[in-house]
């Protein structure tokens, strides 16, 4: 028989979620600021829990901590944040993500672009809306969009939305 033990020296795996953001979102001086959402798994201890740490300075002497609570933290000066994520699984093997985020001292104006639309449509047919392209504020923007003809108000899904009747649509982006 073969007496070699097994040992797991693998990490868990950890997920964070920046929920689509191909850049991290900026944050502002006493403002609130979402920590994003993580998970971790491992090979042999399944799901891990996930710790979550926030610092100033990172990895200078001047290194702080910060508290994250409910989920957020609330940066206190302008620069730079490093959010440390850890997990370990049953075998003590440690893992960690690390996440940067820049705060600015005051908000950041956000702007809203426009792609191509359809100018036109048919009564029960999709019309597809402008793309819209959020650049600057903080945190993680999100855009509404709804249709309006009259005094009825359609939400416009996916892109697109399907007049229900015959008439001139004013699209709002909020």
């Amino acid at each position: 028989p073969d007496n070699t033990a097994f040992v797991d020296d693998e990490k868990p795996v950890i997920a964070v979620d920046t929920e689509g953001n191909d850049a991290i979102p900026a944050a502002v001086v006493g403002r609130p600021y979402p920590l994003f959402a993580a998970t971790a798994a491992d090979r042999y201890s399944g799901a891990c829990d996930v710790s979550v740490r926030v610092y100033g300075c990172y990895g200078t002497t001047a290194e702080y901590e910060l508290d994250a609570l409910n989920g957020s933290f609330t940066p206190d000066r302008a620069g730079g944040f490093t959010v440390i994520y850890a997990a370990s699984d049953t075998a003590g093997n440690v893992a960690s993500a690390r996440i940067d985020i820049t705060a600015c001292a005051a908000r950041i104006p956000m702007s809203i672009a426009l792609g191509e639309a359809s100018d036109s449509g048919s009564v029960g047919t999709a019309v597809t809306v402008a793309a819209a392209t959020v650049s600057g504020g903080h945190g993680s923007p999100r855009v509404e969009v709804t249709a309006r003809c009259g005094d009825r108000t359609t939400d416009v899904v996916n892109g697109s939305f399907i007049p229900e009747t015959d008439g001139q649509y004013t699209i709002t982006y909020t």
